[in-house]
């Protein structure tokens, strides 16, 4: 099939970390508070922070004249891990389904499978960042964190510190595409890029990717995200709101349900997510501010999904909820495929009626 997108090559830079940003949002930190901590204890982590780490990696910019102006960008990675349980050749054919999304994207990809993308089909207009997981915010402070944590990780899982380097960086790969803001986009969107493994014989034909109805739908200022232990939230949502001390969310941790033996359930989906320019900047500072206080409590921090539960609970109206029926229904909702149901933290269940 011939490509009949834009494919743009940039190497990331390492030396420079200054990024031209063509968005007039303000992204001055926001000043956001503690938040509570996860499972199985370790030694905390005090050596390390994030909220102030910066990546080694920029998004840089074509020219304008090389670019086209979309409503909303897509955000995806592809690093290379060796998986227990995938083989390569059927991870690179999720990869070519999302290849064929008509879609405005920033891609970071490993510097070693560069060439592997740049001969694939597209109907993408593709701003490629090519650079390794040593220059992500994430691992500022050595690959050691991870490990620890995989210590502490669930048995069953087959996760390893490299995914959980990864997951840590999708916010921070996000925030520096807004910042770049290469397609002049109202809103950004992180997708995995494996997120469509049936093929693409059921996308809309050539439709645009998010489809343009979905962005009036989100709250201004907030993320949208996928709820999928909608219970779960509310559960540690109340005992949160009841307790001024915040005490309660340090008695909850959400690995309370590891005392049954079994690894826990997810209740936020991680693998789509966004909003405006506003809302990514101040979930940026939040999300990080949190990830530091999981590791200054000593608490499991590799699952970024609990993370950003926590994020959200500490933060409710930053966090506009999808009432999920199960996993990728964003991804669904971007399509057109599937209509958003909103369950707003504002209103937590609530009908957009009795809002307070």
């Amino acid at each position: 099939m011939q490509a009949s997108g834009a494919f743009f090559v940039l190497l990331a830079i390492s030396a420079s970390l200054t990024s031209p940003c063509r968005s007039t949002t303000h992204w001055d930190p926001a000043t956001l508070g503690t938040h509570p901590h996860h499972h199985h204890s370790a030694k905390p982590h005090d050596a390390c922070q994030f909220r102030d780490a910066r990546p080694k990696y920029v998004v840089e910019c074509p020219i304008a004249e090389e670019t086209v102006s979309a409503e909303a960008t897509i955000v995806t990675a592809y690093m290379h891990v060796p998986s227990k349980t995938r083989s390569l050749d059927e991870f690179f054919g999720w990869i070519e389904s999302f290849m064929q999304l008509n879609a405005s994207v920033v891609m970071y990809i490993d510097v070693a499978y560069g060439h592997v993308f740049d001969e694939m089909p597209t109907n993408n207009r593709i701003v490629a960042i090519h650079t390794s997981m040593g220059n992500f915010k994430s691992t500022s402070c050595g690959m050691g964190l991870w490990k620890q944590q995989h210590s502490m990780d669930c048995p069953e899982q087959t996760n390893s510190p490299p995914l959980y380097a990864i997951w840590a960086e999708k916010t921070s790969l996000l925030y520096e595409a807004a910042r770049a803001n290469c397609f002049n986009s109202t809103h950004l969107f992180w997708v995995d890029i494996g997120s469509f493994r049936t093929g693409t014989e059921n996308f809309p034909s050539m439709q645009p990717f998010p489809v343009p109805e979905l962005l009036a739908q989100i709250e201004p200022g907030s993320m949208l995200w996928s709820a999928l232990g909608r219970h779960i939230l509310w559960d540690h949502w109340k005992h949160f709101m009841s307790d001024e001390s915040n005490s309660s969310l340090y008695a909850l941790p959400f690995g309370q349900r590891w005392q049954t033996n079994a690894c826990p359930a997810n209740s936020v989906d991680g693998s789509a997510h966004g909003g405006d320019l506003e809302a990514i900047a101040t979930w940026y500072h939040a999300y990080y501010e949190m990830l530091d206080l999981y590791l200054e409590h000593g608490w499991f921090a590799g699952i970024d999904q609990d993370v950003f539960a926590s994020t959200c609970i500490k933060h409710s109206r930053l966090c506009h909820f999808h009432a999920a029926d199960g996993w990728y229904d964003i991804q669904e909702i971007m399509l057109g495929r599937k209509q958003l149901v909103t369950w707003h933290p504002s209103y937590w269940g609530l009908p957009k009626t009795q809002e307070d």
